[in-house]
């Protein structure tokens, strides 16, 4: 019987690290490829077509207003990488932000090579499930996102869009 727990101990940590290196290793080498080079420069004439096509999507497919808003992290030849706030949100305070409805999701923006918005994939498992998520943004997106998640990158452009601050 002991000799059975110490086996059934043994098996479970064999399986948590061979998952440890599925998803931190393995997955890392299936992440999406940047077609061209990556820049994390934002344009701002491109920043606001993005919250405005996302405001009119969501408008016209709930028949809700929505206002969006987005953090940028990079760009390469085809795509665009953000995270996208949308909802529809209200002003409590000077300082104080409601949120009515809405969502906050890692979007990968196609754009054609006029400058115009052709689509966007969200990750469909779940918001920063790793394997769509990984199948959608360079690893070197993913740096940046976790690189801003430490510093809380949502702190302000709440009251910075929906109310002006």
């Amino acid at each position: 019987m002991k000799k059975q727990i110490i086996a059934a101990f043994v098996g479970i940590l064999i399986l948590f690290g061979a998952t440890y290196l599925l998803r931190y290793q393995i997955f890392r080498n299936w992440t999406a490829n940047a077609v061209g080079d990556l820049n994390f420069n934002e344009d701002e004439t491109m920043a606001a077509k993005i919250n405005r096509y996302f405001e009119d999507y969501h408008s016209k497919k709930s028949n809700r207003p929505y206002s969006c808003a987005h953090n940028f992290w990079a760009r390469d030849d085809r795509y665009i990488y953000v995270d996208l706030v949308c909802g529809k949100f209200s002003r409590v305070s000077d300082t104080e932000v409601k949120t009515e409805y809405g969502y906050q999701a890692p979007t990968r923006v196609t754009v054609t090579g006029s400058g115009e918005i052709a689509n966007f994939e969200q990750p469909v498992d779940g918001t920063y499930n790793r394997v769509t998520y990984n199948w959608l943004f360079p690893y070197e997106v993913q740096e940046v996102d976790r690189q801003l998640e430490s510093t809380d990158p949502w702190k302000n452009i709440h009251l910075k869009t929906f109310i002006g601050k």
